[in-house]
């Protein structure tokens, strides 16, 4: 009998191992319109999760295409040591914030997808403006794609009165 439930055990235990294991490969190999696709369907973080995927330059030209896509969505992955959390999330908002990681290096580029402008931090952008802000990263991107270089990459393209938050 204690046999049974030992083995009965093991076989939950290395089926819950294996089902944390299949979502950590899929943070690791997910395809940009997949994980779009789950952002703009979920209303939880259970289908999408709470990490970002692991994006790399390979992945900007693609996240460009939702770049002017203003979509309100419930659910984004923000960066896991922030206490804070804003909702309705914009989906342009959201992808700017990713290549914006994407271009500096990091997983994160803020504790949060919410760009503001520094003389108003507790307002958030419009869609019009945040449409004005896309044109930037597209600007951007254009150059970036015929120069590859980290000066390029690195380059600043929020005016000093936006500011990620």
């Amino acid at each position: 009998m204690k046999t049974k439930l030992f083995l009965a055990s093991l076989i939950v235990f290395f089926g819950l191992f294996s089902a944390c294991k299949k979502k950590d490969l899929d943070v690791q190999n997910q395809k940009v319109d997949d994980f779009i696709s789950k952002v703009k369907t979920s209303s939880s973080f259970d289908n999408l999760g709470y990490e970002l995927p692991n994006f790399s330059d390979k992945d900007i030209g693609r996240l460009m295409t939702y770049i002017r896509d203003t979509t309100e969505v419930l659910v984004f992955p923000t960066n896991p040591i922030s206490s804070f959390y804003t909702s309705p999330k914009i989906l342009n908002e959201c992808v700017m914030w990713t290549i914006e990681g994407i271009r500096l290096n990091k997983k994160y580029a803020s504790l949060q997808p919410l760009v503001r402008e520094t003389s108003s931090p507790f307002n958030r952008l419009t869609k019009n403006q945040l449409i004005d802000l896309a044109a930037k990263y597209e600007q951007w991107y254009d150059e970036y794609k015929k120069n590859p270089t980290d000066e390029v990459r690195t380059r600043v393209i929020l005016d000093s009165k936006y500011r990620w938050f």
